[in-house]
Formats: C-alpha cells, sequence, structure tokens
C-alpha cells in the first residue's frame, strides 16, 4: 500500500511488490531540472553563486555550463520572443547545495557574471551499486535513469548512487561524490516493530520552555529522580513523581549557549552533581558544577575549561570531559573526569583521538571482559571499536544523529551579508551539531537514536528525519534489534535512560524553541519497561 507524506516527499512501498515498483527513484529524476538557472554573483577567487539548489535536485560534482545571451529573436508580428541567441562564456563544477542556491567552482571562463545562463550538463554520469537487492529491482531502476536522458551509467564516475536493502525489507539510496556521503533518502512502508514487553507510556508538555537538553539524576537522596532540563540559557529542575515532572526551581543563572547537561554522584557523597557545559561565545568550552546540600542548591565550581557529558559504562555512570577549541574541534582523548578534592580530568580512554564526547559510548559490548568504545562517525554510522582500537562493527543505517547544534563563531558579515540564503551560507561554517547519546547497560545493551528515513537527497542548512530509539545487541559480529520505539517525527532534542531495579525507563525529550511568529513549546514521553527492556 502506498503511503503519502507531504512535506518529506516521502514515498514508500510495501515489502512484497517493492520490486516493481520504482517511484521513489522516479521522482528523484523528474525533480533534476533541465532548464537553465542564473549566475547570481562572481565572488572572485574562481567561484560563483548560482540559482540551482535542492529545490532543483542538484548535487555536488554536477558540471554547468555558462553562457551569455547575445540577443533575442522576436517574432516580427506578434512581437514574442521566439528564441534568444547565446555565446559560451564558461565551465563551472557546482560545490555546496543548498535549498535555492549553490556554489561552484570555474573549470574556465575569464568574464562570467551575474544574469549569465546556468545549465546543468546532461546527462548525468553515475556509477550503480546495489547490495541486497534483486535483480529486477536493479533492472528496473536502471532503465528509468537511462530512458529520463538525465542520467548515463559509467563505473568511471565519481558520483555512485547505492542502494541497500535494509534487514526489515526497506531501501536505503545513497547519493556520494568521491566516496563522500552527500545524501540519503529511506524508503518503506514497513511500521517500526517493537518487543512483546509490556510498557507503559505518557506524555507530559511544558508550556513555552524550549528544552534542548535533559539529564535525570538523584539530587536530593530522597528517593525520587530529579530531571534536570535545559534551553538555551536557562536550567530548570523537576521533580519525578510517579510520571509527572512537578516544577521545583530554575537554577538562578544565565548560561551562555548550554551544549549539554549531565549528573553524577562523582565526589560520592550519595547526592548527583549537576553538570552544565556552554560553548563560552565561541571561546571553547566552560564547565559548571551545582549540588544539593540540605535542600539548597549551591555553586561547587564554574571555571572548568572542558565540555562535559556523562555515559554509562555497563549500567555505571562516569563523567568523561573533553578540551573544546574556538573553531568547535573536540581535540585530544576523551577524559573521564575526576573528584580527589577538586574536579580534574583524569585517565585518558585510550584510542579515542579524533572522537568527541557526542555520540560516544562505553561498555563491554562483545562480553569479553573489555572495554569497547561505540561512536557515531561524522556519516553518522555506528562504529565499534575492540579494546585494542581495532574496529569491528560498522553500521550502514544512521545512529544518534541530531538535529541541534550550537554556534563556535560570530557570524560573519560581508556584502553579501543583505541576500538570505548567503548569510546562511556563512553561519553554517559555525556549526557544530550535538549527536545523541549513547547508553550501554549492564548486560552490553546499546541504547541509543536512528534515524528511520532522510530526505535530504543533496545538502541543505537544516536537517530533516524521524527519529526512533533503539536497544541492540552486539552478537556474532551483527547488531542485533531487540527492541525500537514508535516513530517519533522530527522534533526529538535529546533522551535519557534510567535503570532502577528491574524497572527501565527511557525519556524522550521534543520540542522547538521559539521565535517571533512562534512560542517555544517541550514535551517528555515516558516509557516504563516493568520487568526492563
Amino acid at each position: 500500500m502506498r503511503i503519502f507524506r507531504y512535506l518529506l516527499l516521502f514515498l514508500a512501498f510495501s515489502k512484497l511488490v517493492f520490486a516493481a515498483n520504482t517511484d521513489f527513484v522516479e521522482n528523484f529524476v523528474n525533480k533534476l531540472s533541465n532548464k537553465k538557472g542564473y549566475v547570481i554573483s562572481n565572488e572572485g577567487n574562481g567561484t560563483i553563486l548560482t540559482d540551482l539548489g535542492k529545490d532543483k535536485n542538484v548535487f555536488k560534482g554536477m558540471r554547468i555550463k555558462i553562457s551569455k545571451k547575445e540577443e533575442s529573436i522576436v517574432h516580427p508580428i506578434t512581437g514574442e520572443v521566439i528564441a534568444e541567441k547565446t555565446s559560451d562564456a564558461g565551465l563551472a563544477v557546482i560545490d555546496d547545495v543548498y535549498d535555492k542556491f549553490s556554489t561552484a567552482k570555474i573549470l574556465n571562463g575569464d568574464n562570467i557574471s551575474a544574469g549569465d545562463y546556468a545549465e546543468i550538463i546532461l546527462p548525468v554520469r553515475v556509477n550503480l551499486e546495489f547490495y541486497n537487492t534483486d535483480s529486477y529491482t536493479e533492472d528496473e531502476i536502471k532503465s528509468l535513469l537511462i530512458k529520463s536522458g538525465k542520467f548515463s551509467v559509467d563505473k568511471k564516475s565519481p558520483h555512485s548512487m547505492k542502494f541497500y536493502e535494509d534487514s526489515s525489507g526497506g531501501l536505503i539510496f545513497e547519493v556520494d561524490y568521491y566516496n563522500d556521503v552527500i545524501g540519503k533518502f529511506y524508503s518503506t512502508d514497513l511500521k517500526v516493530e517493537t518487543s512483546d514487553n509490556e510498557r507503559e507510556i505518557y506524555q507530559q508538555e511544558f508550556e513555552a520552555k524550549g528544552y534542548i537538553q535533559m539529564a535525570v539524576c538523584n539530587l536530593k537522596g530522597d528517593g525520587y529522580d530529579y530531571a534536570v532540563m535545559a534551553e538555551d540559557r536557562n536550567v530548570d529542575i523537576y521533580k519525578i513523581v510517579g510520571n509527572k515532572f512537578q516544577f521545583q526551581e530554575t537554577i538562578d543563572r544565565k548560561f551562555d549557549n548550554i551544549i549539554t547537561v549531565s549528573c553524577y554522584d562523582l565526589n560520592d557523597n550519595k547526592i548527583d552533581e549537576i553538570f552544565i557545559s556552554i560553548s563560552n561565545k565561541g571561546r571553547g568550552a566552560r564547565s559548571f558544577i551545582y549540588e544539593y546540600n540540605e535542600g539548597n542548591l549551591g555553586n561547587l565550581k564554574d571555571s572548568i575549561p572542558l565540555a562535559l557529558r556523562d555515559v554509562y559504562l555497563n549500567g555505571k555512570k562516569n563523567i568523561v570531559a573533553q578540551r573544546l577549541t574556538r573553531d568547535g574541534r573536540f581535540v585530544g582523548n576523551i577524559n573521564f573526569l575526576i573528584y580527589n578534592g577538586d574536579y580534574i580530568k583524569g585517565e585518558a580512554i585510550a584510542n579515542t583521538q579524533g572522537f568527541s564526547i557526542y555520540g560516544f559510548g562505553l561498555g563491554d559490548v562483545d562480553l569479553d571482559g573489555k572495554m569497547d568504545l561505540i561512536y557515531s562517525n561524522e556519516k553518522n554510522l555506528l562504529e565499534i571499536y575492540n579494546s585494542d582500537g581495532n574496529i569491528i562493527y560498522k553500521s550502514r543505517e544512521t545512529y544518534a544523529d541530531s538535529v541541534n547544534y550550537f554556534l563556535m563563531k560570530e557570524r560573519k558579515t560581508d556584502k553579501l551579508a543583505n541576500k538570505e540564503e548567503v548569510d546562511k551560507l556563512l553561519e553554517i561554517t559555525s556549526r557544530i551539531y550535538m549527536k545523541d547519546r549513547i547508553f550501554v547497560d549492564k548486560r552490553g545493551a546499546i541504547i541509543t537514536t536512528k534515524s528511520i528515513f532522510n530526505d535530504n537527497v543533496v545538502p541543505t542548512f537544516e536537517k530533516y528525519f524521524n527519529k526512533v530509539v533503539t536497544v541492540n545487541l552486539f552478537e556474532n559480529s551483527m547488531l542485533k534489534n531487540i527492541w525500537t520505539s514508535k516513530d517519533f517525527g522530527t522534533d526529538v532534542n535529546d533522551f535519557y535512560y534510567v535503570k532502577n531495579g528491574k524497572k527501565s525507563v527511557i525519556y524522550v525529550l521534543k520540542g522547538e524553541k521559539g521565535n517571533f511568529f512562534t512560542k517555544s513549546r517541550s514535551s517528555i514521553v515516558t516509557i516504563v519497561f516493568p520487568e526492563g527492556i
């Protein structure tokens, strides 16, 4: 049965008839413009801007022909322009693609200027690769691409279209350029399956709150869990009574650009400290520590020059730390944060050079008695490394990806700042995306989020994909899914996992930050597993 999702341009198909249906590829092909666009400006240094953007389905590496209008041919009776004479002005190759424009590097041509025509050179050469698909589907896709006249098949092309059928019968459609993924599309009509475990699901709304980070903590030693909820600048504390969040207080301080909140009893006094990290106005990271003492919340420390986050090491919480540079790079190994009368950087975690605390987890997932590393890489593919630093698993699907980001540099302004899209181009270079948490429970199960489809076939400013929460076991060199949540949509900001005795609880934080026209909104979905996951 066909399912239409209008906003996402998403078309899905039944596994039983999937091989006979190639509408999702046809939709992609039809959107590729064969009409002339325009050069917006010549930026110098061999770079031009064109109005060929995501809306015309162009992508990085496409070659474009630049031509100049010489004169119009006008019908002598009607006065209608029936043709134009043009002359070649040069060639360029598309570099970065955004919603309604692209940048391109000039291959040849010395006199390219605003108003010149920019036309995609067709057909575009692509290499086709198929994995775990049937021959009928492969033949249909090849035939459709060739008959369109917009694509030709060439094994030597730097562009690759890769098609993977996953274990649930869905199809992943990936576009690569020199082996770098520049877009993905996921097609399926199979509903997300869940285990037979009995679950209780609750949801609570928070009026006018734009929460993007959360942690669940033992803040007072009174037998209750508390939720620490952070907006960009404010941190609120809630008492969790049953499955209701009761507001307690707001920390009396305005923070600048909060990038994570965490909690853990690092000083071993049976009460969790609250750890709050900010981006410090683009000058690296700075972290603050708070703790309750006899019912009053006090500031323990506010000058730690590190970004902090909590991780679960086979069900045991730890705080990890890393340095963040001015330009947004996480540098050096990830370290444990320790307390010895003061909060300092402790033992380095081996083989974490090049990783970041975002999308990072620890645990013995292969049950060999040694600690493994779990990491969502720069392409958001889940990787597992053994204690020797050797990769033992890499997913094809994307995990722990996030739409949330912080800015590490001030937005630049120049002569182009009055162009909204170009202004966004300058801002995009300052974004550091905050990947989701990866928890590892006592039995070595990996708990994180997964993107279940992504309609960004070409790069765009805003990430846009739906999320589920998944629980997975690593067995026989494969990642075995043992539970997957319902589809939570595109507005998941954070999630948290808590184990209390037999009971497991997953909290999913959803919402959007408001703007001039809309109010902020947030909600918490609580999923309770009375007998554990």
